[in-house]
């Protein structure tokens, strides 16, 4: 049974959208947004990103960190994906276990890595396939 999620950011929840320049062309994915912010109450949400210190700023003021319990990003952790310390950092901080974690993220790179480690996985491609492979694993 899946407890906690860990979610990447890029193209994943923020994806590139020409209509927010000012925003660097990145937009919320709103149906996911709203998604997580739904389940948060049952499961434990955390984020683990290889961005930026600008986009993580951006981020920060928009609001969007404000579901996960915890975030991780490479610049501040000096650790990037598809680093097996960064996926073991965020299970060894929040003592979670591999088995019912499910790992997201838009690259397939990184999720051999989660899987190596007994992650649960799912390849980010779209929402309709997202939510379709939750709706699979149980997670509604």
């Amino acid at each position: 049974m899946i407890k906690s999620l860990i979610f990447d950011l890029g193209n994943v929840l923020i994806i590139k959208n020409k209509r927010t320049p000012g925003l660097r062309y990145q937009a919320v994915n709103l149906p996911l947004y709203r998604f997580l912010k739904k389940i948060a109450k049952k499961y434990k949400l955390y984020s683990l990103t290889n961005i930026d210190e600008t986009y993580h700023k951006i981020n920060t003021n928009r609001g969007i960190y404000k579901i996960f319990r915890k975030v991780y990003t490479s610049f501040e952790t000096g650790i990037e994906k598809p680093d097996k310390k960064a996926f073991l950092m965020v299970l060894k901080d929040n003592s979670l276990n591999p088995g019912e974690t499910l790992m997201v993220d838009d690259n397939s790179e990184h999720l051999k890595i989660a899987k190596k480690l007994g992650m649960k996985v799912i390849l980010f491609k779209n929402n309709k396939g997202f939510f379709r492979e939750l709706k699979n694993k149980g997670i509604k």
